[in-house]
């Protein structure tokens, strides 16, 4: 439970954060992925060609994102929630929050999520008004392997051409060419766009009717539960 000053002055906030998903997270995943036996290969094919939204709804379901609630007229309202960062590096992320007077004052703010799954480390809000920026985006000029192949085509558009890493220390060295600075100072921002496949090879054969249960919200978290359970009780 966060408590800000509300000025009541503005029709928006933005709660920024630093923030990342725990170890035991990226853990307990490869814990229910193991669940799958041999058939982890099949269901993983599955659900790479299963709709986004049902991805979307079984991690909310399971409360994976850090959700954020607002309290108005005393009740908690849902408002949005922050995606999974990783647990690699702690980042920065900001949620913008609508406003309509029926705020709390001071302005309560609910960040929750499933047990351990999130670290974070900072959290305020900006009610600065927006403001016009101007920005400029530059495709990438070059971008060389390891080995000295130019896979720039692969990388100058959001397209179904993918520049494809299979090894570990596989890498690109990218460059841009800049515009003359015209200001004091500037923000460069990175933005690129792809994705990975987890690689895991599990044996067995899976329980049904216990995969089956984690089609019930919450049952994920009961699960990682479970799990540190048995290790309090060694």
């Amino acid at each position: 439970m966060l408590e800000f000053p509300n000025p009541k002055t503005t029709s928006e906030a933005h709660l920024v954060i630093k923030a990342k998903n725990s170890f035991l997270l990226d853990y307990m995943m490869g814990q229910f992925h193991n669940q799958f036996g041999d058939l982890y290969k099949k269901w993983q094919k599955k659900q790479q060609n299963a709709p986004a939204e049902k991805l979307k709804q079984w991690s909310l379901d399971q409360n994976i994102p850090l959700s954020l609630s607002v309290e108005r007229n005393g009740i908690w309202e849902k408002a949005d929630y922050f995606n999974i960062a990783g647990p690699m590096a702690m980042k920065e992320d900001v949620l913008a929050i609508p406003l309509n007077g029926t705020e709390s004052n001071p302005l309560k703010i609910k960040l929750e999520a499933g047990n351990f799954f999130w670290e974070i480390d900072y959290a305020a809000v900006d009610y600065s008004p927006q403001t016009e920026i101007s920005y400029k985006v530059i495709p990438v000029k070059t971008a060389i392997t390891q080995n000295g192949e130019e896979v720039v085509k692969m990388l100058q558009k959001d397209d179904q051409k993918y520049y494809i890493q299979p090894e570990v220390e596989d890498n690109a060295l990218v460059s841009f060419v800049l515009p003359e600075l015209t200001n004091d100072e500037r923000t460069v921002i990175l933005h690129s766009k792809g994705w990975y496949q987890i690689l895991r090879n599990p044996t067995g054969t899976p329980d049904r009717e216990y995969l089956e249960t984690f089609r019930e919200p919450g049952r994920f978290n009961q699960f990682v539960n479970e799990y540190i359970q048995t290790l309090t009780n060694k």
